[in-house]
């Protein structure tokens, strides 16, 4: 019988695998057999995640990459494709933070009525 988590001829792509769940993504994928790219802004990480899973026979290749640059994603496609040929599998975990308001203010705090549709119109027994 097929073993469906055999990944020995497939790469995967693991943003945010210098730490916690993108790490243990790199790690049991590559237990699968597939090759490795973990991918993060900190080099020296991503290097050592990369470096445990060459030590155990398989393939991992470290890129330092910030996702939210165009220019850092095109040239983390392109090294892997170069290594590897092809992605098959995006564990897309890389997180960023975004800090911006949901409306517009311009010198006061929005409203919970501005921010949750419906919020001013109250609860009442009948619901």
């Amino acid at each position: 019988m097929n073993n469906p988590f055999k990944l020995d001829t497939k790469t995967a792509l693991v943003p945010g695998a210098s730490s916690g769940l993108g790490r243990e993504f790199a790690k049991v994928l590559a237990g699968a057999g597939a090759n490795v790219v973990a991918a993060a802004r900190t080099r020296a990480e991503i290097e050592l995640v990369a470096k445990a899973i060459n030590t155990e026979g398989k393939r991992a290749l470290a890129i330092a990459a910030d996702v939210t640059c165009r220019e850092d994603v095109e040239q983390l496609v392109e090294r892997t494709t170069g290594e590897f040929c092809t992605i098959d599998i995006l564990v897309n975990n890389a997180g960023t933070i975004i800090v911006k308001p949901l409306v517009p203010t311009v010198g006061r705090s929005p409203t919970m009525a501005e921010l949750v549709p419906g919020f001013d119109q109250g609860v009442t027994d009948d619901d």
